[in-house]
């Protein structure tokens, strides 16, 4: 009964996680800074940093949501409320970043907009895109973090 090994398992594990996190993250880093910097180039008028950033949140939430919710079985009550309220949460943050980027009474505007039934103006084109790109950024780093958690350290 030697707690030594056992310790620095754990501890092995703990930084394997956090050494391939960073990795991850970085690589997503990447790709956000590199979609923002072409939506910039192709769109001037459009918001390219506030959709960097959103990308870099959306990968920091995934990291931090995913050891939590793989657990779920997929399309039971508790992963349909667990992954709809995240990205309800989202889908709001990315609306809220755009429209304050316009300007600070924008959202309420465009929220007020949205409840009277005028739909197109809170589906704007910079936001559905922007959605697209954060659909495509969660889902790369949930194939990363699985492809993490496969490789994992052998104890």
């Amino acid at each position: 009964m030697n707690p030594g090994p056992t310790s620095n398992a754990i501890e092995n594990g703990k930084v394997f996680r956090v050494l391939s996190y960073t990795l991850v993250f970085l690589m997503m880093a990447c790709v956000a800074m590199t979609i923002g910097i072409l939506v910039h180039n192709v769109l001037p008028d459009w918001h390219s940093g506030i959709i960097a950033g959103v990308m870099l949140f959306i990968v920091i939430d995934r990291f931090y949501t995913y050891q939590q919710l793989k657990s779920l079985t997929p399309l039971s009550s508790e992963w349909v409320i667990g992954f709809g309220a995240q990205w309800v949460v989202i889908v709001l943050l990315i609306r809220l970043l755009l429209s304050y980027a316009n300007g600070p009474d924008s959202f309420v505007r465009d929220m007020s907009l949205f409840v009277r039934g005028y739909v197109t103006n809170f589906f704007s084109a910079e936001f559905v895109i922007t959605l697209l790109l954060t659909v495509v950024v969660w889902y790369l780093s949930g194939q990363f973090l699985g492809l993490l958690d496969e490789i994992g350290l052998d104890q």
